[in-house]
């Protein structure tokens, strides 16, 4: 799967073999996918979101159920001049290491963080 992050084999298999998801209580991963589907319930397959608004009414609030709340930051500018190298979200490990990267350039703040997300447009 080039351009992928991870294999679909790995999605629809092997995650399950992980430590994280063994650990994971079935109680958890039920009320995360019943927050999943009501969250997703307003979007239509063919709705006209663009890019920021999905990143707004979609990614972000995804985010926080992903246990991401309050450690990230959007539209972190990585350059050093210009907005050529602009990811949507910069996670964290915690809300510690945001307040990190807070007080630091924007350009210094990958430094505190632990993954880059980009979000598309609805239906990309």
């Amino acid at each position: 799967m080039e351009g992928q992050l991870f294999s679909s084999d790995f999605v629809l298999r092997g995650i399950t073999e992980t430590e994280a998801w063994r650990s994971l209580p079935n109680s958890e991963l039920d009320a995360f996918i019943m927050a999943l589907q009501t969250h997703f319930l307003p979007f239509s397959p063919d709705s006209t979101l663009n890019e920021a608004q999905t990143e707004n009414e979609l990614a972000e609030p995804i985010l926080d159920l992903l246990g991401w709340e309050n450690a990230w930051l959007s539209q972190v500018n990585l350059s050093l001049s210009g907005r050529e190298d602009v990811p949507d979200f910069l996670l964290f490990a915690t809300s510690q290491a945001k307040a990190s990267a807070l007080n630091v350039t924007d350009s210094e703040r990958v430094r505190h963080g632990i993954a880059l997300l980009e979000a598309k447009r609805w239906r990309r």
